[in-house]
């Protein structure tokens, strides 16, 4: 049975996300997955199989040091995302990145239905961010730790977490909450 299920058969997202794979610090320990799943080169101006893509990410989170495995490919493949991103966009501040992220960045990775995001300021200094994605938590731990340390401000401090009050999607909940506290 596969763990992670995307909402769309359909759906697919860009290569240049995708080589988040091959290009992160732990691409050593998830080598022979992305060699048994035909993934261990990637094409940046292809459009891959989301499903195809979720299967690699179910085995990786059977396999050990998955959640240092699964955040270093998620931040690698926010690296990549923040290398890719239009001139206009990659001086947003924070609040901007919040507003739009959905919208202009996870969106335009992603053809077909890939789920959504959304953020509550829950205070100037406290945001909610909500996925209802198909990824792992850990993935997009590490895609949006790689945002807020492009968006910091100089001098400034942030922390991410999981929010312990909900059930995340790894636990069978319908969405994963992360809190974000900025300074």
């Amino acid at each position: 049975m596969e763990r992670y299920t995307t909402f769309d058969p359909n759906a697919e997202l860009n290569g240049r996300t995708v080589l988040g794979f091959i290009r992160n610090v732990n691409h050593e320990d998830i080598e022979s997955i992305l060699i048994r799943h035909h993934l261990n080169k990637i094409d940046p101006e292809k459009w891959y199989n989301l499903q195809a893509l979720l299967d690699v990410l179910t085995d990786i989170s059977n396999d050990f040091n998955s959640t240092e495995n699964l955040v270093a490919v998620g931040i690698a493949a926010g690296e990549l995302g923040i290398m890719y991103l239009p001139p206009e966009l990659k001086n947003f501040t924070r609040e901007q990145l919040f507003e739009s992220y959905d919208r202009l960045l996870y969106a335009t990775r992603h053809r077909g239905n890939a789920g959504n995001i959304t953020f509550v300021k829950e205070s100037p200094t406290h945001f909610k961010m909500i996925t209802h994605i198909p990824y792992p938590d850990d993935i997009f731990y590490g895609v949006f730790y790689a945002y807020l340390r492009h968006f910091n401000q100089p001098g400034g401090h942030f922390i991410l977490r999981y929010d312990d009050t909900a059930p995340r999607h790894d636990h069978g909940g319908p969405t994963t909450i992360y809190h974000i506290e900025i300074s």
